[in-house]
């Protein structure tokens, strides 16, 4: 179980991410940083993940690569 001292939430996608997804924000979420937690080696370079929560509902809207590497 990952360390909820990993986890930060944002009202505004955090600096040098990149969000691809074909869902609409067109509402208010919440924008979260999160480990990916699949047991890869943390000193490797990949991109951060981050999780968009929809204020309104609750949904999980994206939950992938925010395209932050390099």
């Amino acid at each position: 179980m990952p360390d909820t001292r990993q986890f930060k939430a944002h009202e505004t996608v955090p600096e040098n991410m990149h969000i691809y997804t074909s869902n609409r924000l067109n509402e208010p979420c919440w924008y979260v940083t999160a480990p990916w937690n699949d047991g890869l080696d943390g000193s490797m370079l990949r991109s951060s993940r981050i999780i968009i929560i929809s204020k309104k509902t609750g949904y999980v809207l994206y939950d992938g690569s925010a395209n932050d590497e390099g």
